[in-house]
């Protein structure tokens, strides 16, 4: 009788485990995607490179990941002008592959401490440390705008630029700073110079707008705590409402997409199945209405997690070790290899009745 009750237990457990396993990770399918995806944001980093530290891929890898990404691309957005991003372009050339080029452009405006209305000799230890801070950013600055404009002539692939990704949201530039940036860009290059926003900026600040070729618009409905079944037609509403806003500018979503993994914020919930399904829908919805965007982004970038949380190292369409996270076609598991992790965990689960 004791060997039949553990026999019992035993089965209990195995198919407890395997129900448990299979409730959450049921195929979900949801509409297909067949096409190309118009621009992706590429960052090369993989699992041991840092941006923060300038730890950076080689040349092989880059050339990888590029060969990776062109049958299914069609170009990409880079976001700085390094002497390491420089060299994509022309990698980028030799796969067809088309180029948003950008200049990141870095302050200390946002800092409590600095005091621009003093000398150094007469600030304080925190005044003078982030007067330092601004004054090595000018200067990173100027080595990024050089770099965009030099970019930009030597590669006639590179079809417009972006001047900043988020600085008047995150209080690294003011808007008339920003402006002077631009028009240098803009009058050295052939190529249309915007800077990079979320709605809110673009609408409080017509006369940035009135400085740009086009509106890099970032609309992130995960941060706006939209849910994905949402998130596309929330996506919509700030592409359209911004165009009405601005009728003689062309509208580009700058960055558009969704995590993988990470913190949900409310009811927008991180998964590779919601990731998986918003994008496919969103790539069909923005391919019927001949929208141009470009989705954030081809890898996962793990480095990001020191200012962006879990959450910022998973919008990856491809995760750090470059397999692709979900098909465009078939149905999407949260868990590719669920049957064997049920399987270390039923095991894990019987031991306790064996011993």
């Amino acid at each position: 009788m004791r060997r039949l009750s553990g026999f019992i237990v035993l089965l209990v457990i195995v198919f407890g485990n395997i129900g448990v396993w299979w409730l959450m990770n049921r195929p979900q399918s949801g509409v297909q995607w067949h096409g190309e995806i118009r621009s992706i944001s590429f960052s090369p980093y993989r699992k041991d490179d840092d941006a923060l530290v300038d730890r950076e891929p080689p040349a092989e890898s880059i050339d990888r990941d590029l060969a990776l990404v062109a049958p299914t691309v069609r170009s990409i957005r880079l976001y700085n002008a390094k002497p390491m991003t420089k060299t994509i372009p022309a990698m980028a050339a030799k796969y067809d592959l088309r180029v948003t080029a950008g200049a990141w452009l870095m302050g200390s405006l946002a800092d409590p401490n600095l005091r621009l209305d003093k000398q150094p000799g007469e600030m304080n230890g925190d005044e003078l440390k982030a007067y330092q801070g601004q004054m090595k950013a000018l200067t990173a600055n100027e080595e990024e705008i050089n770099g965009v404009i030099e970019m930009a002539r030597a590669n006639p692939n590179i079809d417009r630029i972006i001047v900043g990704n988020e600085t008047i949201l995150t209080g690294q530039t003011t808007v008339p700073q920003l402006i002077r940036y631009i028009r240098r860009v803009k009058a050295q290059v052939s190529q249309p110079v915007s800077t990079a926003e979320p709605a809110s900026v673009w609408l409080a600040h017509p006369d940035l707008a009135k400085e740009v070729d086009f509106i890099a618009l970032h609309v992130l409905p995960y941060w706006e705590g939209v849910p994905a079944e949402s998130s596309t037609d929330f996506v919509l509403g700030e592409y359209t409402n911004m165009s009405t806003v601005y009728p003689d500018k062309h509208v580009m979503l700058a960055e558009v997409g969704w995590p993988s993994a990470g913190k949900s914020r409310g009811p927008a919930e991180p998964s590779v199945i919601n990731q998986a399904l918003f994008l496919r829908q969103f790539l069909n919805t923005a391919t019927e209405r001949n929208i141009d965007y470009n989705i954030i982004e081809a890898f996962d970038q793990p480095w990001k997690k020191a200012f962006e949380w879990s959450v910022g190292t998973h919008w990856g369409v491809w995760d750090a070790d470059r397999n692709s996270k979900f098909s465009m076609i078939d149905p999407v598991l949260e868990v590719k290899q669920w049957p064997v992790q049920a399987l270390a965990a039923t095991v894990l689960a019987f031991l306790p009745v064996v011993w």
